[in-house]
């Protein structure tokens, strides 16, 4: 989890008036104790050439860190880009091995995006209606608290747009992939094969928090969630074969609704009549509607 995210007190998630009543009644109708947000399946993001982003962050840190780190030659996964025969098998398996609808064995991550500025136009634009939608500001030190109480799986992190060194978080998961690796190698020299496949897992793990960087003035910041599936013997028989799990396009990440602090209107919104309609809502759900404030840009459409 990236420390630097204690500079910034609110992070903020934009999104749709129907959205943000959906998961209204779903708090309203279930415990009265978080927000359901909805996290979408890596593969399944907005842009697809996001994934693009993460395969070349690796590529550009691994060899370097291979070498201060005196990763010995055999098990090197960099050997991967010494031939375009590799690259593309390896590209390939982590751009669309596992985008399909069953998965026996792996690790897909499922994100929710929030951004470190709020109330900002391109962001209401582009993810907030056009200026009609909402912007949800949560407490970053409380975010971050309920992200570490759900456990290992789930991370709070900014997203990163210029790659440098000291890119402290994608080294650290290379550490932590190098370890495994080791572990499943038996101490058997991996084959330009389980390279592949390893350095294509590599990049499904680092795909969330790297993007290229015409995105950086988004400032991103991702609530993700590795989900593994695991490979389940019928009757504990290998003779038995394999149950497939289905994967699912988006899940659900709970958020303890003291994390909310506020709830934007738009500029573009009709902001009288839609926040008549959600103090109604919020005073249903047992919430404060004085969280409601209307956006501070000056901006109608025609």
């Amino acid at each position: 989890m990236n420390t630097d995210l204690l500079n910034k007190k609110y992070v903020y998630h934009y999104t749709g008036f129907d959205a943000l009543f959906s998961i209204l009644e779903s708090y309203r109708k279930r415990d009265k104790k978080s927000l359901l947000l909805r996290a979408s399946n890596i593969y399944k993001m907005n842009d697809p050439k996001e994934m693009e982003a993460g395969f070349y962050a690796v590529k550009h840190i691994l060899p370097r860190y291979e070498a201060e780190n005196n990763i010995h030659e055999d098990i090197r996964l960099s050997e991967v880009y010494n031939n375009v025969k590799s690259e593309n098998a390896c590209k390939e398996d982590y751009m669309k091995g596992r985008d399909n609808q069953f998965i026996d064995f792996g690790n897909i991550p499922y994100s929710i995006s929030l951004s470190a500025r709020g109330d900002y136009l391109p962001m209401w634009a582009l993810y907030g209606q056009k200026g009609k939608g909402v912007c949800l500001e949560f407490d970053t030190f409380k975010l971050q608290d309920s992200v570490f109480d759900l456990g290992e799986s789930y991370s709070l992190d900014k997203v990163v747009y210029r790659l440098k060194k000291g890119t402290r978080s994608l080294e650290s998961l290379i550490d932590f992939l190098y370890q495994l690796c080791l572990n499943d190698t038996n101490n058997n020299k991996p084959t330009i094969e389980d390279k592949i496949g390893d350095l294509a897992d590599l990049c499904i793990l680092v795909s969330p928090y790297y993007k290229y960087q015409d995105y950086e003035y988004e400032q991103e910041v991702r609530l993700t969630y590795i989900k593994s599936f695991q490979i389940k013997l019928k009757d504990n028989n290998p003779m038995h074969g394999l149950d497939s799990h289905k994967i699912e396009e988006h899940i659900e990440i709970p958020i303890p609704i003291n994390c909310l602090k506020n709830i934007i209107i738009g500029p573009d919104a009709n902001y009288e009549v839609m926040k008549h309609i959600l103090e109604l809502e919020l005073d249903n759900c047992g919430l404060n509607p004085n969280m409601i404030k209307q956006s501070k840009i000056a901006y109608k459409s025609k």
